[in-house]
Formats: C-alpha cells, sequence, structure tokens
C-alpha cells in the first residue's frame, strides 16, 4: 500500500494497492542489489472534469493502473534488519480507456529501513538447469483492444478496434534474465478515424521492430522493450515507443497477458494477448 501527494490540487492525491515482485542478487554474505517490478491499481482524487477540473490532462478516471520498476543497494545488518537506497520510476494511467490519460510519471529516490519477521540471509541458490532454456524461443502473439479516442468535452469518447500480431525471438541468458527481438505488425482504428478525418486514403497499419528484456518469475514473464516504427501511416507518433508486458505461462506453450504501449510519457493503449511459444 502507498500514498502519495502530488504537490498541486490539479492532481490531488493517490491511494495504490499493488503486487510487487524483487528477486535479490547477493554480493556478500552482508550485501547485495535488488531489481523491482511492481504493478497494481491506484485511487485518484481529482480527475479531469470539464468544469471542476479543465487542467488535469493526465488522468480522467478515479481508478487507473499504477506501475514501477526500480533498483536497490540493502546491507544485512542482522537476521532481521536491513538498511538500504532505492530508486523507483513510478507511472500511473488508466492505458487509454477514458481521455485525457496523458499519465503520471514521477522518479523516487530513497533510503530504506527494512525489518523481515522471519529471518533473512543474502544466500545463493544456485543455478536450476530444469528452468534454464537453452534455446532460442519462439513465440507468437495475437492482441487487441477497444481503445477510447476523444471524450475532452464528455470524458467519454468513441472506441475504435486496435489489433495486431507480434513475432519474437527470446533467448535465455541469465537465471532471471532473457533478452528478446522482434516484428510487430498492428491495425489501428483509432489511427484510421484520424487518417479518414484528414481525407487521407492511407490504411491504419504501423510495422515496429522490437528489442527488449524479461524477467523470468517463475510463470510469470515480466518484459520491457523499445520499439522502432519501420511504417506507419500518417506518422502521427513518434519513430520510437516502449511497451511493458506481463505474461503467465497456462502450460509449456500458452501464455496468456496484458501489455501498456506508449509513446515517451503519453500512454497509446493497453492491451490483452494470447501468445504460443514453438
Amino acid at each position: 500500500m502507498a500514498y502519495h501527494n502530488y504537490d498541486t490540487d490539479i492532481l490531488g492525491r493517490g491511494l495504490s494497492a499493488s503486487y510487487l515482485l524483487e528477486p535479490v542478487f547477493r554480493l556478500s554474505k552482508r550485501s547485495a542489489v535488488s531489481l523491482r517490478t511492481v504493478a497494481g491499481v491506484a485511487y485518484l482524487t481529482r480527475p479531469y472534469h470539464p468544469q471542476n477540473n479543465p487542467a488535469n490532462q493526465s488522468y480522467s478516471t478515479t481508478m487507473s493502473a499504477y506501475l514501477a520498476l526500480g533498483a536497490g543497494y540493502w546491507t544485512r545488518l542482522n537476521d532481521h534488519w536491513q538498511v538500504g537506497t532505492q530508486v523507483q520510476y513510478q507511472h500511473i494511467s488508466n492505458g487509454g480507456l477514458r481521455q485525457p490519460n496523458k499519465g503520471i510519471n514521477w522518479p523516487t529516490g530513497g533510503l530504506t529501513v527494512n525489518y523481515s519477521l522471519q529471518p533473512r540471509v543474502f544466500g545463493s541458490l544456485g543455478r536450476s538447469a530444469a528452468a534454464w532454456e537453452s534455446k532460442i524461443r519462439w513465440d507468437a502473439s495475437l492482441f487487441g483492444v477497444a481503445k477510447r479516442v476523444g471524450g475532452q468535452a464528455d470524458g467519454i469518447g468513441l472506441r475504435y478496434l486496435v489489433a495486431g500480431v507480434n513475432l519474437r525471438a527470446a533467448r535465455q541468458v541469465g537465471r532471471l534474465s532473457s533478452v528478446v527481438g522482434g516484428v510487430e505488425l498492428l491495425w489501428d482504428d483509432a489511427l484510421g478515424a484520424k487518417l479518414r478525418s484528414d481525407s487521407s486514403s492511407l490504411h491504419p497499419w504501423r510495422l515496429s521492430v522490437t528489442a527488449g528484456h524479461e524477467f523470468i518469475l517463475g510463470r510469470f514473464l515480466f518484459s520491457q522493450q523499445l520499439g522502432l516504427y519501420a511504417y506507419q501511416a500518417g506518422r502521427y507518433f513518434d519513430l520510437l515507443y516502449h511497451r511493458w508486458g506481463l505474461a503467465y505461462r497456462m502450460s509449456p506453450r500458452w501464455m496468456a497477458g496484458i501489455s501498456l504501449k506508449a509513446h515517451r510519457h503519453v500512454a497509446d493503449f493497453t492491451d490483452v494477448r494470447l501468445t504460443y511459444s514453438f
């Protein structure tokens, strides 16, 4: 649980509930570094309203998604107490479900004092051969969402179909890490609405190449990717985008998950996807 005061009446305050995964990498018996991924929901007090709060272009729903990525350095004082430093980059948005939705993005840094109810030792688990993928994993994903566009005056807007396919290769390089690369083809009818309003005859396709990293956390895969457009009709978006995904492995071949795509600090859409591993 976390509480944030955003230091301006336009943005108000937020209360978030989240689930975190934090693998710890031992440096010595008394020190370690950690990587933290956080996902949850946030309740926000001052959403956009055309009369009461028109200056808030960051969020327009009281409930939004909360994501964070961070790293830390820890020193073990004894079996129960640890002190450390942490940095985090945090993001809140509704994934494009309602506009306006530029999101709230803020980095934090701080000192942490941690008490563990059970004795905690920075130990080494060693490698598990059964969990190591020695070959390249090839994935094919189908994804889609009904993207909401417009609604500056009433906050509602219209929904348009966004659907696509993603083909990628993943190679495990560490006990908890893989590097990934692939291509993505996307049909965006919200982009098509912009093209039609500009009297363009182009079809709303977007083709891109992607590269990034994924954490292997049991049955969960948490991925972070950068994409570069090879083609986009109308060129309404930046050439670069970033994508954050969480997938759950239901069986050795099938995964299901969600993904957030954004251009700089502005969320494009959040999709649901089904993935088959060859």
